[in-house]
């Protein structure tokens, strides 16, 4: 499963997917719940990568239904989430809206920052693709003052990005630029952080 996440993260799906299919295929063997949530998650992830909706979700909900039985609040909520971006993708908004929601709720309540600021930046973008700008800005404004103070900053970045296009559209082209220029730099020096990491 590992070496699967590895070969995703080198843009490797076709790989990746080989090790995730044989981690699946060994947590069924030995009976592993949690294993078989896990790898049904990261080939829905995959399938995702490659636009192959259905299948992701597929999978996604397998991995949900198993998180569910073993009552994992946090792969609950991820699969939730994951679910949600298939439904955006296939644009049905509002459903992924509700399963953003679920998600966020999960997360909230464990106090974990990393899901919240992840979740509220998608669910930003989703809520913007509905041109429903003022609630878009909301969650990014939310995910952005959040990811700042939890110095996350792939997702200020992803926030920065939300609010230059929110504010590019309600034609508030300073407070777009200004948005911008900070997700350009947070690019930048990111991705040469993850060149030296992968390395």
């Amino acid at each position: 499963g590992n070496i699967g996440i590895v070969y995703n993260a080198l843009e490797l799906p076709d790989t990746s997917l080989k090790y995730f299919e044989r981690a699946l295929a060994i947590a069924i063997r030995i009976d592993d719940k949690r294993a078989i949530a896990f790898s049904n998650n990261n080939i829905g992830v995959i399938w995702y990568k490659k636009k192959q909706y259905d299948k992701a979700l597929m999978y996604f909900r397998e991995a949900l239904k198993i998180k569910m039985e073993i009552k994992e609040g946090r792969g609950i909520a991820g699969s939730r989430t994951n679910i949600a971006s298939v439904y955006a993708e296939q644009g049905l908004y509002k459903e992924a809206i509700v399963e953003f929601d679920s998600a966020l709720t999960f997360y909230r309540k464990m106090g974990d920052g990393e899901g919240t600021c992840s979740t509220l930046n998608l669910k930003g973008n989703t809520l913007r693709k509905m041109k429903l700008l003022d609630d878009a800005k909301a969650c990014f404004l939310e995910a952005y003052e959040m990811a700042t103070t939890d110095g996350n900053l792939p997702e200020v970045q992803n926030a920065a990005e939300g609010l230059a296009m929110v504010y590019d559209e309600k034609g508030d082209f300073a407070a777009a630029y200004k948005y911008y220029k900070q997700y350009s730099e947070l690019k930048d020096s990111l991705t040469s952080e993850e060149t030296t990491r992968k390395a």
